[in-house]
């Protein structure tokens, strides 16, 4: 993909594709570590109902702290397209961490 410009951030590279959004390792021109920046498929930009759960999505997960919860930094909008940014955290993710616990 290479570096893209998006709002405040610099999507660095893809990490993953969902249901409703891809997710980019993201950086900023500030000292902040690295985030992970979701943003809304572009095919659900023309469904507020998909939009307006995204943006619930956001809101609820920027209300929750708990050391086994990933934090969301920011939520938003560049131009149409909304945005959560969460806490990057460098390790395993958790399909491999279930995955490997099923196996013991």
């Amino acid at each position: 993909m290479g570096r893209k410009a998006f709002g405040s951030y610099t999507l660095e590279e893809r990490l993953a594709v969902g249901g409703m959004g891809e997710l980019f390792l993201a950086s900023t021109s500030s000292d902040r570590p690295l985030s992970v920046v979701k943003i809304l498929h572009r095919d659900f930009l023309q469904s507020e109902d998909f939009v307006a759960m995204f943006e619930d999505e956001g809101r609820i997960g920027a209300r929750l702290a708990h050391p086994n919860i990933v934090g969301v930094h920011d939520t938003g909008k560049v131009g149409d397209i909304p945005y959560i940014s969460f806490e990057f955290i460098d390790g395993e993710n958790l399909r491999t961490v279930l995955k490997a616990a099923a196996t013991v």
